[in-house]
């Protein structure tokens, strides 16, 4: 039998979450932004996805224009069910995200 003792949670520390499970396109849009060193992504309905590069914007390669609905299914890819409510109360919510265990991006979304 294990003897190891459990050591008490440390009471000041923010609870630790699961990492987001990134897949299909929102996934290659990230894989993107990283292997193209774009500062942002832009993800604007009625245009194609859209990466800042050197200060330039540049539509993807090959991308459509997105609608209302695909926007919201890419962004509730990265959102809690948390911050999906205070979006939708505030229709504004600044939050950040880790990707790939070592990326982090800082994000707005807005409505």
């Amino acid at each position: 039998m294990d003897q190891q003792q459990q050591q008490p949670a440390d009471q000041n520390q923010p609870p630790t979450r699961k990492p987001f499970q990134f897949s299909g396109e929102i996934r290659e849009l990230l894989d993107l932004v990283v292997k193209n060193n774009a500062s942002d992504l832009h993800l604007t309905t009625g245009v194609p996805p859209t990466l800042r590069i050197d200060g330039r914007l540049m539509p993807i390669e090959g991308k459509s224009a997105l609608n209302s609905e695909q926007v919201q299914n890419l962004v509730f890819n990265f959102m809690t069910q948390d911050q999906r409510e205070r979006l939708i109360q505030k229709k504004e919510l600044d939050f950040s995200f880790s990707y790939a265990e070592k990326i982090r991006f800082r994000s707005n979304v807005f409505y």
